[in-house]
């Protein structure tokens, strides 16, 4: 898996990303994958622009 290589690489450090996007089942979606790949994930969503 690539998560775990990355771990190895990383020294045990899990990556933390950020997105910024607009609709609430983007943000779902997101974080189901991110749990997949077992990576933290900070999801904003953006009301109005």
């Amino acid at each position: 898996m690539k998560s775990s290589r990355y771990k190895q690489k990383y020294n045990g450090k899990v990556p933390v990303i950020h997105f910024f996007i607009n609709t609430k089942y983007r943000g779902k979606k997101l974080e189901q994958l991110a749990a997949k790949y077992d990576v933290f994930v900070k999801v904003y969503v953006i009301q109005e622009v």
